[in-house]
């Protein structure tokens, strides 16, 4: 199940930004989270990502529906960095 356009352009906005200028100060749409994964925000999507030297790579996509992460969320995102970098 992929975002409708309208989403995906929000998103995209935000991944353009880091692109373009390298950081995002504001925490409603860019923000730390755990350890090394932050995460893009727009809304009640989010998308977690770490950071190598000056590259930034995307774990993967879901809706929030709390006011926090699940559990889950936050050891896939952790699994996928360790998977990255040979550390599993």
């Amino acid at each position: 199940m992929g975002l409708p356009a309208k989403r995906a352009r929000s998103i995209g906005v935000l991944f353009q930004r880091m692109a373009d200028i390298g950081t995002i100060h504001n925490k409603e749409q860019f923000r730390h989270e755990s350890n090394e994964i932050y995460s893009f925000k727009r809304g009640q999507i989010r998308v977690p990502c770490f950071r190598v030297e000056r590259f930034w790579y995307l774990t993967h996509g879901f809706f929030k529906k709390r006011d926090k992460w699940g559990a889950s969320d936050l050891r896939r995102a952790e699994s996928i960095m360790a998977q990255h970098l040979g550390l599993k």
